[in-house]
Formats: structure tokens, C-alpha cells, sequence
């Protein structure tokens, strides 16, 4: 079943490491990933994902995207960051025009 997934970044992640980190990741979409975008409101970046299945979207942080982060900043600090709020729906619908 396809899930949304809100996340809600710590106020010290910025628009620039969202970018360097697409950079790292490459060109290649995620497997299972439907549809991306991030927003920012009052200094927080808001992530608005469609995902295929909660466990697509967990196989992607842990095996791509937490990898390309630790290298970013280190395994200390990697370590040391809170992870984003997160919260996950089951979609009812979801369109593309």
C-alpha cells in the first residue's frame, strides 16, 4: 500500500545541504518513490513524499540517503543529529495531472 510520509527537518538542516545532498545522491530516483517535494515554512524544510510502501521508503534511507548524510558530515556528527519528525499515512489517492 502507498504511503505519504511528512517529514519535518531539524531547524538546522538548510535548503543548500538538501541540495548538496541530491548532488551526492545522483541522478538515479529511488526505488518505490512516487513523488517528492520539499517545502520550507517559518525557517523549517518540510518534506512531502509518495512512496510505494513504508518499508521502499526505509530501504532507501538506510542503504542511500543515510550513507551520502554520514559521509556529508561525519559519523560523529551523523551520530549525534535528531532524526526528522516523522509521520506516516496510508494513501487513499494520489494523482498526477
Amino acid at each position: 500500500m502507498a504511503v505519504l510520509v511528512i517529514q519535518r527537518m531539524p531547524p538546522m538542516f538548510t535548503t543548500e545541504q538538501y541540495d548538496t545532498v541530491n548532488q551526492r545522491l545522483g541522478d538515479e530516483p529511488p526505488e518505490g518513490l512516487i513523488s517528492h517535494t520539499l517545502g520550507t515554512t517559518e525557517g523549517q524544510a518540510v518534506m512531502a513524499d509518495v512512496w510505494e510502501s513504508q518499508e521502499k521508503f526505509e530501504a532507501f534511507r538506510d542503504r542511500r540517503l543515510n550513507p551520502v548524510l554520514e559521509d556529508l558530515v561525519g559519523s560523529e556528527m551523523f551520530n549525534q543529529m535528531p532524526a526528522p519528525d516523522r509521520e506516516f499515512y496510508e494513501v487513499h489517492d494520489h494523482q498526477h495531472p
